[in-house]
């Protein structure tokens, strides 16, 4: 009898074990609690109406989430999204109403009450981040040079045209270059539209959540700067550029390069200096700095605004004197006193041209021979990067910077006594 009861023990034991385990797997399957989230009314508990209306909610905005992401995906590829940029009128995107109104939030709660001489110092949120930007290649190659590119966000013509040229670079000499748009935020709302859709097509843009203007464009910089900080730590060099100039990336990044090989780069701080400038007092200037914002006589060695290198360490030191000094509007300036502030002095390179004086004829062959020039013409732009991939066909003589009198004259590179001739006007005069 009792081997009897042994065995019919046995034989009911596998079953209710196997059973078991069947229940809590279809229960981890279905992802249920058994006894704590939902509850039977007639075990004198009532189903948490909350709960469910939560729950109900998070899964629709998620289906919503997916179904507008599925369609983004199928519809605008690279070539319907050209056109679309350009001629967007009723596309709602909820992404940005969202945005807006987070901004908008902020601005009241937090920025109106702020100190001005402060701005700089909070942390302004990123709507668009393009975090993975920096991220290595799959030859695990690192960014050596990051360009960020200020730009308006209306300015999607010279957006479009540094894509196609020099934007279109991803290497020179076997170093990695990325090129990413900076835009603050713009008060049309379909503009912000645009905006958010140009950044799901070329995945290059960087929006900050101030208003997009020029007494902003210190806000701007730093902004950027924190971000490369954050998300491109790994690269060797930070490079600010206008959209309106010509970059030439080879001679760019021969000169780190070089300078690399015989100096120490972590003070790397390279432009075109100004010197002995005096702030302008005109409260009709586009310029003015009011004494409250700057009570000195003269500003501070800087490198002129329009295009400048510095090291990673460099952005670094100068982004962490900058959150000590009260804000100034003129962003070259202000990186300035942060840089006399830090101990770093800026190097002048006369390769770096701050601008084309309105009348002055194009000649590839002086062009050639410059890192960077300011405030070209866009048709100028398209012509001398045209003519970069013939260069070999034109017959330019060497560089001889004693013929380089209209430079002289404008930029003050050389000592002069007198106004010679000018020759920079076409490719015959050298």
């Amino acid at each position: 009898m009792e081997r009897f009861n042994i065995s019919l023990s046995r034989k009911f034991a596998f079953p209710v074990i196997f059973l078991t385990l069947a229940v809590y797997t279809a229960c981890l399957l279905l992802r249920i609690t058994p006894c704590t989230t939902w509850r039977d009314a007639t075990s004198g508990y009532d189903i948490n109406e909350r709960d469910l209306a939560e729950t109900t909610s998070r899964e629709t905005k998620k289906t919503e989430q997916s179904t507008r992401t599925a369609k983004a995906n199928m519809h605008f590829t690279k070539e319907q999204g050209l056109s679309d940029v350009k001629s967007i009128s009723g596309t709602k995107i909820e992404k940005s109403e969202k945005i807006s109104r987070m901004s908008g939030r902020n601005k009241v709660t937090r920025r109106n009450r702020a100190d001005k001489s402060k701005l700089h110092v909070h942390r302004y949120n990123y709507i668009i981040n393009p975090r993975y930007f920096c991220h290595n290649d799959i030859f695990n190659n690192s960014v050596f040079l990051l360009v960020m590119v200020p730009s308006a966000p209306e300015n999607f013509e010279r957006r479009l045209q540094l894509r196609k040229t020099w934007g279109s670079i991803s290497q020179a000499l076997g170093e990695r270059i990325s090129t990413v748009f900076v835009l603050g935020q713009s008060s049309d709302h379909k503009q912000q539209e645009r905006n958010m859709l140009e950044a799901e097509i070329f995945r290059d843009i960087l929006k900050i959540d101030f208003n997009d203007t020029y007494r902003n464009l210190t806000l701007k910089t730093l902004s950027a700067m924190r971000w490369a900080l954050t998300y491109c730590d790994k690269a060797k060099f930070i490079m600010k550029a206008d959209d309106d100039i010509i970059m030439q990336y080879k001679l760019v990044v021969r000169t780190l390069l070089a300078r690399i090989a015989v100096k120490n780069t972590s003070d790397c701080f390279m432009g075109f200096v100004v010197k002995d400038r005096a702030p302008i007092r005109d409260n009709s200037s586009k310029w003015h700095v009011s004494e409250n914002e700057y009570a000195g006589s003269k500003f501070p060695p800087y490198v002129n605004g329009p295009s400048y290198i510095m090291a990673m360490p460099t952005a670094r030191k100068l982004l962490s004197a900058a959150f000590t000094l009260p804000y100034l509007s003129m962003e070259d300036a202000f990186l300035g006193i942060a840089a006399e502030k830090a101990g770093v002095t800026p190097e002048n390179d006369k390769r770096f041209i701050p601008a084309i004086w309105p009348g002055d004829e194009y000649s590839f062959c002086a062009y050639q021979h410059m890192l960077t020039i300011h405030d070209v013409p866009e048709n100028v732009r398209q012509q001398f990067w045209s003519d970069l991939k013939r260069a070999k066909s034109f017959k330019c003589p060497m560089l001889d910077w004693d013929n380089f009198a209209w430079f002289k004259m404008k930029f003050g590179l050389f000592e002069i006594s007198t106004t010679p001739k000018r020759t920079f006007k076409t490719a015959k005069s050298f």
